[in-house]
């Protein structure tokens, strides 16, 4: 009944392609092979790309928020997956917990934006450590400081996206720092050092331009 219910308000809102449309959704699976990805140059995909932090308040709670604009290049290689490139940028500026006066501390007393506007990683090495699993090292900059940060990545799948016909990767990762090593302390114990990084990105094909 769900799937007759889809597929008659796609053929309301786009006639036959939009019945089409709706089966490729309804039938869509990516592949966990990411030998079945084509080659290139990806960019994530802002509305579906999410780099969310969590951090320990006083002991009563973990305090989350987020960043809304990312910045991701990754250069794949399906014949050599784990010699694939990634560079992310994040603006400091873009913090977000839903608190204006905690956002703007962060950006102004935390990371001081003024003068360190964006936040760094840069891949330096991929490890596969299980079944569409791995390991993401590579050098992480902020607030002037840069050091090493290892991420476990699940790889999602990849396929042509069935609403926009683009090849598509999706990835979740999480890391857990220590954000005392990037002199990043600021408000400890109320606010605790360790920080929990929960990451989901679509990584789509850049297309090309003639």
């Amino acid at each position: 009944m769900r799937r007759r219910g889809i597929l008659i308000l796609c053929f309301v809102l786009g006639g036959c392609a939009g019945i089409e449309r709706g089966i490729a959704v309804l039938t869509h699976a990516p592949s966990l092979d990411p030998a079945r990805a084509p080659a290139g140059t990806y960019h994530a995909d802002p509305a579906h790309t999410t780099i969310q932090f969590g951090v320990g308040h006083l002991g009563y709670s973990t305090y989350l928020g987020r960043f809304d604009r990312v910045d991701a290049e990754l250069g794949f290689s399906p014949k050599d997956p784990i010699a694939s490139t990634l560079v992310v940028r994040i603006p400091v500026a873009s913090v977000d917990s839903n608190n204006p006066a905690v956002d703007e501390a962060l950006r102004e007393e935390l990371f001081d934006a003024a003068h360190h506007p964006d936040i760094v990683f840069r891949a330096t090495r991929i490890e596969a450590s299980g079944e569409n699993r791995g390991r993401l090292i590579g050098d992480l900059a902020m607030g002037g400081r840069t050091n090493q940060v290892t991420l476990d990545v699940v790889f999602n799948g990849a396929a042509k996206n069935p609403l926009t016909g683009v090849p598509t990767m999706g990835f979740s990762a999480t890391a857990t720092i220590d954000r005392g090593r990037w002199g990043l302390a600021k408000w400890y114990p109320a606010v605790a050092r360790e920080v929990a990084i929960r990451i989901e990105v679509e990584f789509v094909l850049e297309e090309d331009v003639d």
